[in-house]
């Protein structure tokens, strides 16, 4: 499989992570794309702005979404008996 060189994005001597760097990230991804194939939970806002971006640039875009539930604390108790 060829990989092209510039869907290698690094991030050499770059300062701290923060939103900013991580919305730039998004940029540069969608800049070297030519499709996007997005995995999307809980209308993750990050995975948003890369689907958003992608189709401004005019690339095909394949999402999947998926909605994960919060798992209640395990000392919930709702009056119910739901042993097996």
């Amino acid at each position: 499989m060829d990989i092209h060189p510039a869907s290698v994005i690094t991030e050499e001597g770059t300062g701290p992570i923060d939103k900013t760097a991580y919305f730039d990230r998004i940029t540069k991804i969608v800049e070297a794309a030519d499709e996007l194939v997005a995995f999307q939970v809980n209308l993750s806002a990050g995975t948003q702005e890369t689907i958003d971006k992608a189709e401004k640039k005019g690339i095909p875009v394949r999402k999947f979404s998926y909605f994960i539930a919060e798992k209640l604390p395990s000392h919930h108790h709702d009056g119910h008996n739901h042993e097996v």
